[in-house]
């Protein structure tokens, strides 16, 4: 064993496996990196390669007066320019992309809270190509509004009456979990409205894995009820911070990625969808989501809007 490192040339002590200045392993070969390259971009590098065979086989093809090969060397010429001036791309900070959400988050909060809203919200079930899961949250729970019109998918509007009696209205959000669904759909170029609730749970933990949000799934149904547990590789903090600033919202609608999950049973099932409860585990990343499902009644809940004739 050598009595100094090879990397910073620290003395090295009998009987030391790694140097205590730096941590490399000794009595093995380091591979070092130049000094003068060593903190040059790879995308750096990618360009002056490119831009460099360009120019030489551009001056070939001038040389020799072969057009074609003139053509080619200055397609990767400007080729390499381009990859030269193209900004770093980099991923947007995860406390700057919980910051976003939790703005939105807030406000819907913000919302529930001004209208008196104690009521869960209910996730409406939509098969239908590019129209956003909705959830309805009524102003008192009765059989009209614990069963809105499907019809109330298609509209626009935030208020919305779906019965005659003076409490049978409340107020039609997109799913919080819209934007996570549509990506996951697009990514597994699958169409949820076609999945059934057996495939559901594989379909969901191959698509928060591609997305990166989650790992393990597990999605199981009881009768009425779907329990439905995932563990999260990403927006820890998000579920954190949700809890304690937006705790209406994530108990009567639940926060991103509950609402993707709720939204995607609505889908499959084609049954109205209530987040019964949620719970976080920081210890474990693990969130659980239990969900009542509630079949459709024919002709029960007009759905129409307030201000409608």
């Amino acid at each position: 064993m050598p009595d100094t490192c090879s990397v910073c040339s620290s003395e090295v002590q009998s009987g030391d496996n790694f140097c205590r200045t730096c941590g490399v392993q000794l009595g093995t070969p380091v591979e070092l990196k130049s000094p003068r390259l060593s903190g040059v971009s790879p995308r750096v590098l990618v360009g002056i390669f490119t831009a460099a065979v360009g120019l030489m086989v551009t001056l070939l093809g001038y040389l020799f007066g072969i057009i074609p090969l003139l053509a080619l060397g200055l397609a990767a010429l400007i080729l390499g320019i381009m990859v030269l001036y193209l900004p770093e791309s980099g991923r947007i900070p995860s406390y700057l992309a919980t910051s976003v959400s939790l703005s939105a988050l807030v406000n819907m909060e913000r919302l529930l809270e001004e209208l008196y809203l104690d009521e869960k919200g209910i996730y409406i079930p939509t098969a239908e190509t590019g129209v956003s899961p909705k959830v309805f949250i009524p102003l008192t729970q009765t059989q009209v509004t614990g069963h809105p019109s499907v019809e109330l998918a298609r509209r626009g509007r935030l208020f919305v009456r779906v019965g005659e009696g003076p409490g049978e209205m409340g107020i039609l959000l997109d799913a919080p979990g819209s934007e996570i669904l549509s990506q996951l759909q697009k990514l597994l170029e699958v169409d949820l409205a076609k999945t059934n609730l057996d495939e559901l749970g594989n379909t969901l933990r191959a698509g928060f894995q591609a997305l990166g949000v989650g790992g393990n799934l597990t999605l199981e149904r009881q009768d009425d009820t779907v329990n439905v547990s995932l563990d999260l590789l990403a927006l820890l903090d998000l579920e954190t911070k949700i809890r304690s600033v937006a705790p209406r919202l994530a108990s009567q609608v639940g926060g991103p990625v509950e609402s993707a999950i709720a939204a995607a049973v609505a889908i499959v099932t084609r049954c109205y969808v209530v987040l019964k409860q949620t719970g976080f585990e920081p210890s474990k990343k693990r969130i659980t989501v239990v969900l009542e499902l509630r079949k459709l009644s024919a002709g029960v809940g007009g759905g129409s809007m307030i201000g409608e004739q």
